[in-house]
């Protein structure tokens, strides 16, 4: 589809060409690249990886440890959100990025993964407001509490609809 300017953009709305018939410059090209590399859906994409059916609660933890890749929709469910899914995700969300922290904290690993998925289906469900560190946008998010241990889950990442989204997972020091 073509804008106002006479650019063209693919069906996700993203910079392919500038208008015309002769095709991008070498620059415009190159922009093109950078745009698409650095695009949501790219990151996204990449994060997701292969979709890991069947698994459910600590299975669904589990499964994405074994695999170290992917993701699992639906991995939890709570009578008020719904369902929430898991990512393996990379070093700075998902299950790799808690696994990471708590790693570098010194936190017994075992002991710690076999308490995420009780934390994110029986913890108290408390929604928060968020500001993005890079651009300043604020959204919404939700902590589940439960023991001391706090479970991050969004509807959205990287502008990407989710049932639900498990993001981070923490400690808190303070008792409740």
């Amino acid at each position: 589809m073509r804008d106002k300017h006479g650019n063209e953009h693919d069906k996700l709305g993203r910079f392919t060409s500038k208008g015309g018939s002769s095709g991008g410059t070498e620059a415009e090209e190159k922009r093109l690249a950078e745009i698409q590399q650095n695009s949501p859906a790219a990151d996204i994409t990449e994060l997701l990886g292969v979709e890991h059916t069947g698994h459910k609660g600590q299975a669904a933890v589990d499964k994405l440890i074994a695999e170290k890749s992917g993701h699992i929709k639906g991995a939890f469910s709570r009578s008020d959100i719904g369902s929430i899914d898991l990512l393996w995700g990379n070093d700075d969300i998902g299950l790799q990025h808690i696994i990471k922290q708590r790693t570098e904290q010194g936190i017994d690993i075992a002991a710690f993964v076999s308490t995420i998925a009780d934390t994110v289906e029986n913890g108290e469900l408390r929604k928060t407001l968020r500001r993005d560190k890079e651009s300043g946008v604020s959204y919404t998010s939700y902590e589940i509490i439960r023991n001391r241990q706090v479970a991050v889950v969004q509807p959205e990442f990287k502008g990407n609809k989710f049932s639900f989204v498990v993001t981070a997972f923490k400690t808190r020091k303070a008792s409740w």
